[in-house]
């Protein structure tokens, strides 16, 4: 009986231009066996029962929907894709096409019907009905669940795993806010009053801001709140100090969990540094106290600029006229010319001011520095690695093998690898930095691969977009002839798809909104579950 319904099922869904799998009537999905011709991937397993439930949750089908092909995906074994919809919803985006920007994931998935949208969970089921006009940011991001939305011109909260509206569209503006577990702040709103509000994760009242207020949540609990002239630093149970200033900024994030967040308070027109404790670490005696980038910021008394670290501690005495920090090292500059601070723990300029200008210390220990409009690269102890009489900026990234070195050409992206002796061993466009991957690269002829640390390509250029692999995945997408492919990282196509391209995906479950062209150039999207083994 069981089987006869399956074949029932399949048959009306057919009927209705819902095109089944060849080889297994019971299933809307989907993963086929190999073609014999198709060497390089191995014969698919059998579709799991779970399969035909996935059918009985298929939405209904819509006029306008495309038919696809009776093979959806020709999978290596252990790979698989499940289709969840029909072709017959619309989807957007901003840019996620592969390569730069790489092919966009999102918390939860956005589909769109004639000017609608409607929310998917993760796990790819549709759970509210098409009321929405999309999310303020472009982006399918949330927060513990939710997501801010737009409806009737109004913007509210809708929890992505159920549909629930948890925040009632009732408000013009509505920013997440660093979730704080002590007193719950979990938006800042704009209420059609014109009150700022910040609200909990229920759209509980917590704060009416008046004007001239600010309210910042701390990173791991509490928040800085400045009204009225007073700045009251708390832990959301417990007041820890009252502050009389003019305003504050959080300058510095925790580095670690359990690291406090960095304040700059501004006090007679000079500025102090508190953390997110309350502890003073800085008295007001400064004109200027920078962003914090890697522990370290930058801070200036008497037209002079210095280093103070995340406790407080001044690292180099206010003594330069510039200072960039980086990652591993600090720029200097005194008067017209350039040096550096090699180790930011000491503060000390191991490099004295001598060049036009010279970047960030890499975790290879080399520097790009610029003499005379040219530019060449050095080491820690100021010696040459390449001479200067490059026309462009020099870098030796850690995904690079030793010997390897990268000359940026003209256009974004755009550089030359070359090896120890200068010899010029690729040119194109690269795009990521990330040691532990293969480097997403394309030739001069606009076809994409992936380069190793030799600078030679471990995955041809023979793709129209790549994207990233996908953490802890060991897979990546690709398009090659208007198709969507997965690659693993021996460039193996693992999954080819009859789909044109995946508009979004959530990397934890791996559904899809995948969009499908017709032969006449319509295009519609579905979602779709990839399988991965193990």
């Amino acid at each position: 009986m069981k089987k006869q319904f399956a074949l029932l099922l399949a048959i009306l869904l057919l009927m209705g231009g819902c095109q089944q799998s060849s080889t297994d009537s019971s299933s809307i999905s989907q993963s086929q066996s190999v073609p014999a011709e198709q060497s390089q991937l191995e014969e698919s397993q059998p579709e799991e029962s779970s399969s035909a439930s996935a059918a009985s949750e298929m939405p209904a089908l819509e006029a306008d929907a495309l038919t696809l092909p009776d093979v959806l995906a020709i999978p290596a074994k252990g790979y698989g894709l499940t289709l969840l919809t029909p072709a017959q919803y619309d989807a957007h985006l901003d840019s996620g096409k592969g390569g730069p920007r790489g092919y966009l994931t999102g918390d939860c998935l956005l589909l769109e019907r004639d000017g609608k949208t409607a929310v998917a969970s993760p796990e790819g089921k549709i759970v509210t009905d098409f009321i929405y006009d999309g999310n303020p940011n472009g982006y399918w991001n949330g927060e513990n669940g939710q997501i801010v939305l737009m409806k009737d011109g109004k913007e509210g909260v809708v929890d992505f795993r159920t549909g629930e509206e948890v925040i009632p569209f009732v408000y013009t503006r509505m920013i997440p806010s660093y979730t704080v577990s002590d007193i719950g702040v979990a938006y800042t709103a704009l209420n059609e009053a014109g009150q700022e509000v910040c609200l909990d994760s229920a759209g509980n009242l917590l704060f009416t801001l008046e004007e001239g207020s600010n309210l910042t949540s701390f990173t791991n609990g509490g928040y800085a709140l400045f009204d009225d002239g007073v700045l009251t630093i708390s832990d959301g149970q417990q007041q820890f100090v009252s502050i009389p200033c003019d305003g504050f900024d959080v300058v510095g994030r925790g580095e670690s969990e359990t690291a406090p967040d960095l304040i700059r308070v501004s006090i007679n027109g000079k500025y102090a540094l508190y953390d997110s404790t309350g502890a003073c670490l800085q008295e007001a005696v400064w004109d200027k106290i920078g962003y914090f980038s890697y522990g370290y910021a930058t801070v200036t008394r008497d037209g002079k600029v210095g280093i103070i670290d995340a406790s407080g501690k001044v690292i180099a005495e206010p003594a330069w006229d510039e200072i960039y920090i980086y990652e591993h090292s600090a720029s200097v500059r005194q008067g017209d010319l350039w040096g550096a601070i090699t180790d930011l723990t000491t503060g000390m300029a191991t490099i004295q001011p001598q060049y036009q200008f010279i970047t960030g210390f890499e975790a290879t220990g080399t520097a790009c520095c610029q003499q005379d409009n040219k530019y060449g690269l050095v080491d820690k102890e100021n010696q040459l690695v390449l001479p200067i009489q490059y026309d462009n900026t020099l870098s030796a990234p850690a995904w690079l093998g030793e010997g390897y070195y990268l000359l940026s050409t003209d256009g974004p992206g755009c550089y030359n690898i070359l090896d120890k002796d200068g010899n010029v061993i690729f040119s194109g466009s690269i795009w990521g930095a990330d040691p532990n991957y293969p480097i997403m690269a394309s030739t001069n002829d606009g076809k994409w691969g992936y380069l190793g640390g030799d600078g030679q390509f471990v995955i041809p250029a023979e793709y129209d977009a790549v994207g990233d692999f996908i953490p802890g995945k060991n897979v990546a997408f690709a398009n090659k002839d208007g198709k969507i492919l997965l690659l693993d990282r021996s460039g193996n196509t693992v999954l080819e798809t009859v789909f044109s391209d995946v508009i979004g995906f959530c990397p934890d479950t791996m559904v899809c909104v995948m969009e499908y062209t017709a032969e006449d150039g319509a295009k519609k999207c579905c979602l779709a579950q990839i399988t991965l083994p193990g």
